[in-house]
């Protein structure tokens, strides 16, 4: 009933947790008093501010909380630093690929989302990419028009999920329609149509138009207007004029002559609108679209882009100077509670960017192995296609390392079963959260089992071992370039619990479940003494994670004793030259005579091995300032001089795939 008549607003489309207008001042003292408490006395010094774009007015609430943090400060004799943000807050803000945080809020940051895609996106052959898009339309029979797609998952949600706040914001479309004589012949029916067109094509996840100003951002213009325009072209039957009517109010453009009150109710209804296009955006994209449409599932992620777009070398340090210079405290996620599936499942599946021929030949072999444990129900073959393809990712990128024995394949299988059943619901095609169809999940449960059955005659998971491996082994040299790209890049590096080794979780509850603490400090005390022999060793023994808690626990401690260089460094980019140069991502941290390294490789499926061979003929070129200096690794110890042609990558990456260099003379 809730989904179609509702009274109240939601947190998204859940019943049980109502919102509430914290935008009233009486509001705001009664729900933060205990927080403004905590932060008088000291025992709270940061908070992150979950799913901002659901505020009234993002830019407005975090005014208020600083307000309140300086004031309780004050009060409680301990005068603030930090100007205007006195209180470290970071926001759960989903930025598109061309949005950037406004710097009038009073933030330090995003919680990471923006890093996670920019830096996955590197780890991502773009070509292979491509190919992998052939590729699973090929597999599933047909091709999709992705942006139809997402927009199809967005009117899903409205008309079902969150009907009732569509029907409430008509209603009010309605009465603002009766106040212009151009505007009184739209009916209820076709506003209620016309919004669900436009906010299935806005192309980000809300507009900040503010209640007090009729000024529209260009930034707000533009994506209003493109979704304007986009629905008109998707809706030939309905008039043009009923779309132009939406833009004008979402747009603040009244016809001439209104009265003030009509004006500000305008208002209102554009301030609530833009507080229901984000949840839209969040349940027709992350929970929707991103089961229905998995060419390559590791882009399929919280503030992904659709259609992906190839992410160069260029744009990941030219974010990393924007974050820098305006951002320096955001904080750069790789896992996270709500990621699709964890960091390392991540860099497995970026790698079948790198041979999707292997992979097309690989997932045609593993359908015909199957055949026998699909089932038909009432002419459907379950799993369907995409189902299907989902599987076999899942399987590759979440495969747990070390001995398959019985007991570890059950355990494993159970956890997949769980996943597959979640993704049938959230893709919302033959099952659902509101509608669960017994009989699929039944038959897809079925099939999961029958895949990864421990017995000696099976020949899929032979066949699929046997093809993960070299994609494994790429992976974990992936996750390692990427635990130091987020550690020393401009920002503040969030770790999530258990990431500290191998993170093969999938998506909630998979990624919820307890962590073995006790575990990571033993492995942890195993890390001496620390040198060109350990690191070889554990690069050469990944299955524990120890070789991935190592770079971690290294790049922190440098960090860490170099807090001003990471603080306060500037930040330049490197180049790499010779035939290696696309599997190098470098950049320096320079501050006060002081200067730091960090050296990452990439593309390892296609690298194809590891030692000083493999990068010979491959330099790091460095800037005049750095030129000719000598260098010691953080992780080997060694030293590295630059004999006037750069750093070669053939000794900078020789030991391990990365390196942490800290200049010398």
């Amino acid at each position: 009933m809730a989904s179609d008549e509702i009274n109240y607003r939601r947190f998204f489309d859940v019943n049980a947790l109502a919102a509430i207008r914290v935008e009233d001042p009486e509001v705001f003292q009664a729900t933060h008093d205990l927080l403004l408490r905590f932060i008088r006395r000291g025992w709270v010094t940061g908070i992150r501010v979950d799913h901002v774009d659901g505020l009234y007015d993002p830019r407005q609430y975090l005014q208020n909380l600083q307000d309140g943090a300086r004031r309780v400060r004050e009060e409680g004799g301990t005068p603030p630093s930090g100007g205007d943000r006195p209180l470290y807050v970071v926001v759960k803000k989903i930025l598109g690929r061309e949005e950037h945080l406004s710097p009038r809020w009073l933030a330090h940051g995003t919680t990471g989302y923006d890093f996670l895609n920019i830096v996955n996106g590197i780890f991502v052959d773009p070509a292979g990419a491509s190919a992998m898009d052939g590729i699973y339309a090929r597999f599933k029979g047909r091709d999709e028009d992705v942006r139809e797609l997402l927009a199809t998952c967005k009117k899903l949600i409205m008309l079902v999920s969150m009907s009732g706040e569509l029907h409430v914001l008509a209603c009010g479309l309605d009465r603002i329609s009766e106040q212009h004589r151009w505007s009184r012949d739209f009916t209820l029916e076709g506003q209620r149509f016309g919004l669900r067109e436009v906010i299935a094509r806005f192309p980000v996840y809300r507009s900040y138009v503010r209640e007090e100003s009729p000024v529209v951002s260009k930034e707000d213009r533009k994506n209003i207007l493109s979704a304007v325009r986009t629905a008109k072209k998707r809706s030939p039957t309905v008039h043009e004029s009923l779309f132009d009517f939406i833009s004008q109010v979402w747009l603040q453009d009244p016809p001439q002559g209104l009265e003030a009150a009509a004006i500000e109710e305008r208002r209102r209804f554009v301030m609530r609108l833009q507080q229901y296009t984000g949840p839209v955006m969040a349940k027709g994209l992350e929970d929707t679209f991103h089961y229905r449409h998995v060419p390559l599932a590791s882009l399929n992620e919280v503030g992904c882009e659709v259609p992906w777009r190839r992410v160069t070398l260029r744009d990941f340090h030219d974010r990393n100077f924007e974050r820098q210079r305006l951002w320096p405290h955001s904080l750069l996620a790789t896992s996270t509670h709500d990621t699709k599936r964890g960091e390392d499942v991540r860099t497995r599946l970026d790698a079948l960017s790198e041979r999707p021929e292997a992979w097309e030949k690989a997932v045609l072999r593993w359908r015909e192995m199957t055949q026998g444990l699909k089932t038909e129900i009432e002419e459907i073959r379950v799993p369907d296609t995409n189902d299907e393809y989902l599987l076999y990712q899942t399987l590759v990128g979440a495969w747990p390392p070390g001995p398959d024995t019985a007991s570890s394949r059950a355990a494993f299988a159970s956890r997949v079963e769980e996943y597959m059943i979640k993704a049938a619901r959230e893709a919302k095609v033959h099952s659902s959260w509101f509608n669960v169809n017994v009989p699929y999940e039944e038959a897809l449960r079925k099939f999961v089992r029958g895949a990864l059955e421990f017995r000696p005659d099976n020949r899929f998971s032979d066949d699929l071992q046997e093809f993960m491996a070299p994609v494994i082994r790429a992976g974990m040299r992936t996750s390692l370039s990427q635990v130091l790209l987020k550690a020393a890049s401009p920002g503040v590096p969030d770790f999530y619990q258990g990431a500290e080794l191998w993170d093969l979780n999938l998506v909630d509850p998979d990624n919820r479940r307890p962590v073995d603490f006790d575990l990571r400090r033993r492995l942890l005390e195993t890390l001496q003494p620390e040198g060109v022999a350990l690191a070889a060793s554990l690069l050469a023994q990944p299955d524990d994670g120890r070789i991935k808690m190592y770079v971690m626990r290294t790049v922190l401690r440098f960090r860490r004793e170099r807090r001003p260089l990471f603080d306060h460094g500037a930040y330049a980019s490197l180049e790499a030259n010779g035939p290696r140069a696309d599997h190098v991502c470098a950049f320096a941290r320079m501050h006060q005579g002081k200067s730091a390294l960090a050296v990452a490789g990439r593309f390892f499926l296609r690298l194809g091995g590891d030692g000083p061979e493999i990068w010979k003929g491959t330099n790091l070129a460095l800037p005049g300032p750095l030129a000719g200096s000598a260098w010691r690794d953080a992780f080997t110890g060694r030293t590295i001089r630059d004999e006037g042609g750069g750093l070669p990558v053939s000794e900078v990456l020789s030991i391990i795939p990365v390196a942490l260099l800290e200049r010398l003379t």
